[in-house]
């Protein structure tokens, strides 16, 4: 789960597949295929985005 800028995921090559869930506008490290954006947007919350990398990624909004 990241909610904090200074989160890093970091995942080696070859190690199967990942999923990272955040609740923060997050850019996918390498070699971490999916991306969840938890986060609420909306009047009182300011909207966040989600960016993949290189990989082959699934990235679901919120």
């Amino acid at each position: 789960m990241v909610d904090n800028t200074g989160d890093l995921v970091i995942e080696n090559l070859a190690e199967g597949s990942d999923l990272v869930k955040s609740s923060i506008t997050y850019t996918l490290t390498d070699n971490v295929e999916n991306l969840t954006l938890t986060g609420i947007a909306g009047q009182t919350h300011p909207a966040i985005d989600g960016a993949g990398n290189v990989l082959d990624n699934v990235i679901v909004g919120n």
